[in-house]
């Protein structure tokens, strides 16, 4: 499913780049579909042993609408872009379809999305969040990091969030890069002027 979803990503990527190519009004949106709806080449087993490895022969009518109508565009303006590199994320965030996302940013992947969207974005420090398992775009390339963060339409959500993704040490535990430092409290909540 994947690597089908990787294709269809690349041909239409590489369609979106010829001139005058007039971009469909879903593409490029992430889009969920419950198993009972067929997608060509997948198994739709509903639940039923005897369904397991009978893919479908042919996408369902609602997937190829779907399919048809393509982009990810900026939830207020379609003429617009929802800014990126987590520009999806920040779509989805604005226009409802998730409470909190997680986003990536190295050069403002994130805050540049999130300011596009009219949302909240946070980017922490440095290894703040695991790198374990995460696609780098510069492969052997160890000081240009990402750092994973929340996206969601308030920053008290965000805020939320952090304090629970650090009230404890598990990604200390199982991430050694990771430092052991927990949510502090009484630094959010201080009234001293910050220095930089």
């Amino acid at each position: 499913m994947l690597q089908d979803a990787a294709e269809i990503a690349k041909n239409l990527d590489e369609k979106a780049a010829t001139p005058g190519f007039q971009k469909p009004a879903l593409f490029g949106i992430p889009v969920s579909i419950k198993e009972n709806i067929k997608i060509k080449n997948m198994c739709s087993t509903l639940g039923y042993v005897q369904e397991l490895y009978t893919p479908s022969k042919k996408n369902a009518v609602l997937v190829e609408q779907l399919l048809h109508h393509g982009a990810t565009t900026n939830p207020f303006n379609p003429e617009r872009v929802p800014g990126g590199s987590s520009g999806g994320e920040a779509a989805l965030i604005a226009t409802g379809g998730s409470l909190l996302g997680i986003g990536s940013d190295v050069g403002g992947s994130i805050r540049i999305p999130s300011t596009f969207c009219g949302i909240a974005g946070f980017k922490p420090s440095s290894v703040r969040f695991s790198h374990t398992f995460t696609t780098s775009s510069i492969p052997g390339r160890q000081l240009v990091t990402s750092n994973e963060g929340p996206i969601a339409k308030s920053i008290t959500t965000c805020i939320e969030y952090l304090k629970v993704a650090w009230s404890d040490l598990f990604l200390y535990n199982v991430d050694p890069f990771v430092p052991p430092v927990t949510w502090q409290e009484e630094m959010f909540s201080s009234q001293k002027k910050l220095r930089i």
